[in-house]
């Protein structure tokens, strides 16, 4: 399954790229969540582009997530036959050339996500949101398989934990069937699944009190969980490459997606 599209090796230094970020984080200091996001994605792609190849590959899970995000709210505007609104969602996408083409064309919804979750190896999918969320949880689980960067590897456990504690939210708040949870995350799955058979809505809500310092759900969710992942990766130590920084950056814009069109983390679906 190839998600991104091959692009050039970079030869810009990596402290150049240190320095834009730093720049950007200066001039817009807890404001991220204000910012246009358009504004914010092409920094994310801009970003992407100018990173070596070993950072490519630690990063290209996370900046994925956020181009599926897109493709879902471009397959969203071409259902609404807003044919230029979805064109302009995917300008300077970064997504493989097979998933952008078919919407193009003049497929069904049914046959567009066929084609798609065929590409991405997904088998059968019931629709739209279905394919967005079945392929982020594939993102995320091959991640969180292959990631070797500590850094890394905590900023993917934390994504999946905050993925996990709302899906377990969601089905106990709205008596929904059993969860499906992912692996790799801090929080077991298997005792968020004991949680959902007991019920215990307040345990669940203690456990997302714990690990991020808020109910994680709403509009606290965008605003506190990069906050709480920046502090336990600037716990790991010194970082003389400062590579928690980019980790930092991007799970801001990740997180900080406005929720429902170009979106932040989404529940499973049941």
């Amino acid at each position: 399954m190839r998600l991104l599209r091959p692009l050039e090796a970079s030869v810009v230094p990596r402290d150049f790229v240190l320095a834009r970020v730093r720049g950007r984080r200066r001039g817009l200091p807890g404001r991220r969540e204000s910012e246009p996001w358009v504004a914010v994605l092409a920094e994310t792609r801009w970003l992407y582009r100018r990173l070596d190849p070993g950072w490519r590959r630690e990063l290209g899970p996370l900046l994925s997530l956020l181009e599926i995000r897109q493709l879902g709210n471009a397959l969203r505007r071409r259902r609404g036959g807003d044919a230029a609104g979805c064109a302009a969602a995917l300008a300077g996408t970064l997504l493989a050339v097979e998933l952008v083409t078919p919407l193009a064309g003049e497929m069904t919804e049914a046959q567009l996500v066929a084609a798609l979750a065929e590409h991405c190896g997904l088998g059968f999918v019931a629709g739209l949101r279905e394919f967005e969320a079945h392929l982020t949880d594939r993102v995320l689980t091959a991640a969180a398989a292959a990631a070797r960067n500590p850094a890394v590897q905590l900023v993917i456990a934390g994504l999946i934990d905050g993925r996990n504690l709302l899906t377990v939210q969601k089905q106990l708040r709205w008596d929904g069937p059993e969860p499906s949870l992912l692996p790799g995350g801090e929080v077991p799955a298997r005792r968020l699944a004991a949680l959902w058979r007991q019920g215990e809505v307040t345990a669940v809500a203690a456990l997302a009190q714990r690990r991020f310092g808020l109910a994680a759900t709403g509009a606290a969710w965008a605003q506190q969980v990069p906050a709480a992942l920046g502090q336990r990766l600037r716990r790991l130590g010194p970082d003389p490459l400062e590579f928690s920084l980019l980790l930092e950056s991007l799970c801001r814009y990740l997180v900080s997606a406005p929720a429902g069109a170009e979106t932040g983390m989404a529940e499973a679906t049941p």
